[in-house]
């Protein structure tokens, strides 16, 4: 029987995609003005790219948290000729402006709050696992208003760095909620990351494909929105009362 479903957050509740595109062209309105259409399109390419490789460094413990951002940042400047210095207190300050932009954009996909209110409607336990950094994502989850909605949150400097696909990370979110792996559904936009990774972990894992990218079939649930997931779950729970008959 499932009774709690796990959340990652970015791209899954939160659009931090177009977030960090949106805050990218507010930060160099500002700081480079001049830019045209077809630059700024050029400077969000480079931006998603040098965070790829940074948040990956970051995720296999090569450098903090901290250190990934200024590493983006000095990385971005380079590729496209804007000035900055090497000091910490440079690069953090070019850092936080950009990120105070970001904030600004910080928006929840349509259909979240009413799928959380629903599940918790159905006596469903509620949690959020993020390969983030924990003091970031409860900021995120607060400034957006649904904080309240999740009885945990879980990310990978809780577990001493472990990251997803990694299934300790997972197992840990199972255990904040006081719930077995089998009971609880996981849900993400990684493929990857997150839907398979979870099964394997012994969870039931769920892609949210909301761009419908990839295939159809797969060997765990896709779903196109959030306003599946409740249908979804009871699919699942009479398939499981099935194989126990």
């Amino acid at each position: 029987m499932i009774t709690a479903v796990l959340f990652d957050i970015d791209d899954t509740l939160v659009d931090f995609k177009g977030a960090m595109t949106r805050g990218l062209v507010r930060h160099l309105a500002r700081i480079a003005p001049q830019w045209t259409d077809a630059g700024i399109t050029a400077a969000s390419a480079t931006w998603h790219a040098v965070e790829k490789v940074h948040f990956g460094r970051y995720l296999r413990g090569e450098t903090t948290f901290e250190g990934q951002r200024r590493a983006r940042a000095a990385d971005f400047c380079r590729a496209h000729g804007l000035e900055l210095g090497e000091g910490v207190e440079e690069q953090d300050a070019w850092v936080g402006e950009y990120l105070s932009h970001c904030e600004q954009e910080f928006l929840l996909f349509d259909d979240v709050v009413a799928a959380l209110d629903l599940l918790r409607e159905r006596g469903l336990r509620i949690g959020a696992l993020s390969n983030s950094k924990h003091e970031y994502q409860d900021y995120k989850l607060r400034l957006l208003g649904i904080r309240d909605r999740f009885e945990v949150l879980v990310c990978c400097d809780d577990v001493d760095g472990v990251a997803k696909p990694d299934p300790r990370i997972f197992a840990a979110g199972c255990a904040a909620l006081g719930v077995d792996a089998p009971a609880v559904v996981y849900v993400g936009d990684n493929k990857e990351a997150d839907a398979r990774a979870a099964s394997r972990a012994g969870l039931q894992g769920v892609w949210l494909d909301r761009g419908r990218t990839g295939p159809s079939e797969e060997d765990f649930p896709v779903i196109g929105d959030l306003a599946g997931l409740a249908p979804l779950l009871g699919l699942l729970a009479d398939s499981r009362q099935k194989g126990r008959s």
